[in-house]
């Protein structure tokens, strides 16, 4: 994953107007791990935790991810705005 991933997890987090606790919730990991992501100074390279916050933030994870990246299932629902 490249470095400006987390820049991306934060613009798309303050997009939706969502708080880094809420977020966090939402994609079902600690608050203090998204902080961290955002940060960069933890690597988001969990193909489950780039797909979960994707879906916390609707986005898709290639637009999460800033390249292709498929979604871990197939049986996630795809949201569209």
């Amino acid at each position: 994953m490249d470095s400006g991933i987390g820049a991306r997890v934060r613009a798309f987090r303050q997009w939706r107007r969502l708080s880094l606790r809420a977020c966090a919730e939402l994609a079902g990991i600690p608050h203090s791990t998204l902080s961290d992501i955002e940060l960069g100074k933890y690597p988001l390279d969990r193909k489950s935790h780039i797909d979960a916050l994707a879906l916390a933030l609707r986005v898709s994870p290639t637009e999460l991810a800033g390249q292709p990246y498929p979604p871990a299932r197939e049986d996630l629902p795809r949201i569209t705005d």
